[in-house]
């Protein structure tokens, strides 16, 4: 008798979702109506989905972007790729510079850009009831885990005395919490550079419809959530299980005030609208999905949209070398 069989091997790794735009605003306007313009580099350093218009309200507010897709550091990415904008309508009434050229390399009619809803991290901690003290460890470090009706901040929450600004790396799951979220002078346990790989202690903030009615601001607020920057090629992939997000926020509903943050990640906030005023200064090094955005007031803030260069989120899901038949 003769026996045949066929196999292929499986692809290590996970699955990775490029992400390709700085800003995006599934379903309305990406307005930034003055401040931050001064930024030799550019106001947003990478491509900008808006679904209605992008840019400013007036030419001398014309938000700068530069030529070509740049990191961080404002060195344009490898492979050089030419800058853009997207809108989904016809046209863009908003006012911007690509290239010192305004209104330059717009697409219209664009579709606005899905793929990232299944990539939530999910935690492997415990859960928190209110001033449960395995909440924070030893240092007085906040540890990863739910909290259930609370949520870590480092100025007093509820009726918790002690301040505690630290994050341990991993996952916080903040749930049934209505009555608004108020993240203050939150900082990982280990700190790196801004739009650097932070691998051993990266941390994601995730945020459910159970937060609904309630609304997310920041004060003095600098996390980051990139642990994986090689397409999860290394070993181990994604080793804080943040799949690159600082915030995932899929089913939240509340508006988010990004005043006074330095965040490093992808800010996935898809059906979260979001206003600021100019007098604000903060920093968003990744990428940054709301529902719509708005900036008002030139003040004397500076407000930044900094692309990190081949940014893409990391899938859970991932198993080593096989066979499939």
């Amino acid at each position: 008798a003769v026996t045949a069989s066929g196999a292929r091997a499986s692809k290590p790794g996970p699955a990775t979702q490029a992400v390709n735009y700085a800003i995006v605003g599934v379903g309305g306007d990406v307005q930034v109506n003055g401040g931050g313009t001064g930024n030799p580099s550019g106001d947003v350093t990478g491509a900008v989905y808006a679904l209605g218009n992008f840019g400013a309200n007036n030419g001398p507010h014309a938000v700068a972007l530069p030529a070509t897709v740049s990191g961080y550091t404002g060195s344009a990415c490898t492979p050089s790729t030419a800058n853009h904008v997207d809108v989904g309508g016809s046209s863009d009434t908003g006012n911007y510079t690509l290239g010192g050229v305004s209104g330059a390399n717009l697409n219209t009619g664009v579709s606005a850009p899905t793929g990232l809803s299944g990539f939530a991290p999910t935690t492997t901690g415990p859960t928190y009831s209110l001033n449960s003290a395995s909440a924070w460890d030893a240092s007085g470090n906040w540890n990863p885990g739910t909290y259930s009706g609370w949520y870590p901040s480092g100025t007093s929450v509820k009726n918790v005395g002690l301040v505690h600004t630290k994050m341990n790396p991993g996952v916080y799951v903040i749930q049934n919490v209505t009555s608004g979220i108020a993240l203050s002078n939150l900082a990982n346990a280990t700190a790196t550079t801004q739009g650097t790989e932070d691998a051993s202690g990266a941390v994601a903030i995730v945020l459910d419809s159970s937060d609904n009615g309630s609304s997310l601001s920041f004060s003095n607020v600098t996390l980051n959530g990139l642990d994986d920057l090689s397409g999860g090629t290394k070993s181990p992939a994604d080793p804080q299980g943040t799949h690159n997000m600082v915030i995932y926020a899929a089913g939240f509903t509340g508006d988010t005030n990004f005043g006074g943050v330095n965040l490093s990640g992808i800010a996935y906030l898809p059906n979260s609208s979001s206003g600021s005023h100019g007098n604000s200064s903060w920093t968003l090094t990744g990428s940054v999905w709301l529902n719509s955005f708005t900036l008002n007031g030139g003040g004397n803030g500076t407000q930044l949209f900094q692309w990190v260069c081949g940014l893409g989120a990391i899938s859970s899901s991932w198993g080593s070398w096989g066979l499939l038949r």
